[in-house]
């Protein structure tokens, strides 16, 4: 059997709009290079969700319809992903755990020649407890073990899209950019530095494989 035609993926704290997935099939099966459709994430407040904004692309005007843009990247709160792209780019990397999953998995598919859209007609709301980004200086004191794994994942990605020297050089000046913005925070330093000095020595090792759909 061929299964589902399309994915949709949420986080389990999302409460999707009645029509948001209407909007995403509507613009996933508006063309056959479509590679994701992702929504617009709100907050609980009604303002933009700070961690789940998607990484806009330079032409971004190409589409005709103004509230569907062109993006290159997104995290997995609301995506809707057609199956044959996922047969054909593999799946997301399971042991990258908690953070940048959704990063890399998207950037791959665009890698692929795929179009990824944002449909900001498709609203969704993330009900996290506080809202705020990725940002390392603003996190929360709590958020401190989630930087173990934004570090050595990126590192992981840098190193499947780059040579070794290059890969080197750029994990190195990432970590120096991580201690200077902990050194920014106004508390917990100290954990925070502890978990990105870890993520970064296991970064340097740390080589996930993509798997595929049978």
């Amino acid at each position: 059997k061929e299964g589902a035609g399309y994915v949709w993926l949420m986080d389990d704290d999302t409460i999707p709009e009645p029509d948001a997935l209407e909007h995403l099939v509507k613009t996933a099966t508006a063309e056959t290079s479509v590679g994701f459709v992702c929504s617009r994430v709100l907050w609980t407040s009604g303002c933009e969700h700070m961690m789940n904004k998607p990484k806009i692309a330079p032409d971004k005007t190409e589409c005709a319809n103004n509230n569907v843009v062109k993006c290159l990247s997104c995290t997995f709160v609301s995506i809707l992903i057609p199956s044959a792209v996922i047969r054909k780019v593999g799946l997301p990397i399971a042991e990258y755990f908690i953070w940048h999953d959704d990063i890399e998995f998207t950037q791959r598919i665009v890698s692929h020649g795929y179009k990824g859209y944002l449909d900001n007609s498709s609203i969704v709301v993330h009900k996290t407890p506080t809202n705020y980004g990725a940002s390392i200086i603003t996190a929360p004191d709590t958020a401190y073990w989630r930087f173990y794994y934004q570090i050595r994942n990126q590192m992981a990605t840098m190193r499947m899209q780059r040579n070794y020297l290059s890969f080197l050089f750029s994990s190195l000046n990432k970590y120096r950019l991580y201690l200077r913005r902990v050194s920014k925070r106004t508390s917990n330093q100290d954990k925070f530095r502890k978990e990105i000095k870890r993520g970064f020595i296991d970064g340097l090792k740390f080589k996930p494989k993509i798997e595929f759909v049978d």
